[in-house]
């Protein structure tokens, strides 16, 4: 299996398929989405002549149709790409828009032949380089995973806000990364993500949660996760704490978290 990481859409790179029929088969997945339509064909067979079409249907809900040619090369010239859009004139039925897939690099010559091409010719004309095949493939997971099944994905689902707080408990020091979790999502909203650096461990967390869910985690003692835990649970919401800055604040338990605190064995500092 190769050990391949998906980043970004605008940066993935992905291998050119080994021949152009898993290519074909590819851009007709991929061309079903983009122009929303579930009934795109492949053209023809091997042999038979298809005026420079692999690929065509309907584009969207519209009566235009679209025609692709998927070129699994190395190297394509403006020339070439000439040839076949004049192939694709003759195509029966007419095609309102004429689309080159390539497994080259994006190239200017090609792009210059292409607007002239779609501002002066009788078709639209546009060419879908290697890096615009993977960046719009990388948006449609289920495709990415079909054809690309070998590989690791890593999926980045955005930004984590988080906060480092260093932590000091009588004799007891360590820092904690608190991080918020995705707010919108269905299974983490509301959670948060605790993590202790010292002891290279995490947990998720909700606030609320008893301390004992912090207990083997964080800090040195049970008594660091009883504290961590009631200082957490002293948020209404998690945002307040990733909200304010660089500042040292400090938490008194209340009378009843003293009599918790005394009833599970822990000794504190009398006030």
């Amino acid at each position: 299996m190769s050990n391949v990481s998906v980043p970004a859409s605008y940066q993935t790179k992905l291998p050119v398929p080994s021949d152009w029929q898993e290519l074909q088969r590819m851009t007709s997945a991929l061309y079903r989405r983009i122009w929303d339509n579930e009934d795109i064909q492949e053209f023809g067979s091997l042999g038979q002549r298809q005026n420079g079409v692999d690929i065509f249907g309907s584009i969207g809900r519209t009566q235009e149709l679209g025609g692709v040619q998927c070129k699994c090369v190395s190297s394509l010239s403006p020339k070439e790409l000439e040839n076949e859009y004049k192939e694709a004139i003759n195509f029966t039925p007419a095609l309102y828009k004429y689309t080159i897939v390539t497994t080259t690099k994006r190239d200017t010559a090609l792009q210059r032949k292409s607007v002239e091409l779609d501002q002066r010719g009788p078709l639209r004309c546009t060419v879908m380089f290697w890096e615009d095949f993977c960046a719009q493939l990388s948006d449609e997971k289920d495709l990415l995973r079909k054809f690309y099944s070998d590989f690791i994905l890593f999926d980045v689902e955005g930004d984590s806000p988080g906060k480092l707080i260093s932590v000091n408990i009588d004799v007891s020091h360590f820092d904690l990364v608190i991080s918020e979790l995705r707010t919108n999502d269905g299974h983490y909203g509301g959670t948060i993500l605790v993590s202790d650096l010292q002891n290279r461990r995490c947990i998720t967390y909700r606030l609320g949660d008893h301390w004992s869910r912090l207990e083997g985690v964080i800090g040195i003692t049970r008594c660091d996760a009883f504290l961590v835990s009631k200082w957490l649970n002293s948020f209404r919401d998690i945002r307040n704490l990733l909200q304010i800055g660089k500042v040292l604040t400090t938490y008194e338990l209340s009378p009843e978290e003293r009599g918790e605190a005394s009833d599970c064995g822990f000794i504190l500092i009398k006030k």
